[in-house]
């Protein structure tokens, strides 16, 4: 349906455009296509929204995918605390700091594109308070990782321990929404 709807709306824009430009347009046909035109964007906007609202629609699996978000979460606490930890022991000459930065990134997104079926669970004022906590961490993140390219390591440090901090602070949260104890 999605793939259906895009087709809708691009056909739509471009034969609304066609018939809009001659000298005398066919304002009938223009309408015509703008309407498929919208039309399209609504079952794009629908597909999208159902699969959001049917992704763990069931108890069992609403809860597999929080408890996920949440080990996935610890998961990126727990390296940037290590990340912290070997700079802080072993210096930046044994490590490969931009490739474990760019791994807590990607686990990162995996968080972020959970976003929607949270909200749709939680409401908007829950998972607003998650994320504006989750956006603190991810952008002592990137401060410790444009730190690091500036060649700034206690700058570095001193983001990836506040990153941690607010990882930690947005686990306690996401612990509260979704009731684990």
């Amino acid at each position: 349906m999605k793939f259906f709807g895009y087709i809708l709306f691009i056909l739509g824009i471009i034969l609304s455009s066609i018939f809009a430009a001659p000298e005398k347009p066919l304002w009938g046909y223009f309408f015509l296509f703008i309407f498929f035109a919208i039309i399209g964007a609504f079952l794009v906007r629908f597909d999208k929204r159902s699969r959001s609202l049917t992704i763990g629609k069931d108890t069992e699996e609403e809860s597999v995918t929080e408890i996920s978000l949440y080990i996935c979460l610890n998961s990126i606490i727990q390296k940037t605390i290590k990340l912290s930890k070997l700079i802080k022991n072993s210096g930046l000459n044994n490590i490969d700091i931009k490739k474990d930065i760019k791994e807590i990134q990607e686990i990162i997104k995996y968080f972020i594109d959970y976003q929607y079926i949270l909200q749709d669970r939680h409401g908007i004022k829950n998972i607003s308070h998650l994320y504006s906590s989750f956006a603190g961490g991810e952008r002592y993140l990137l401060r410790a990782w444009s730190a690091l390219v500036d060649g700034y390591i206690d700058e570095m440090n001193n983001s990836l321990k506040q990153s941690a901090d607010r990882f930690i602070n947005t686990s306690e949260i996401l612990k509260d929404i979704i009731k684990i104890d």
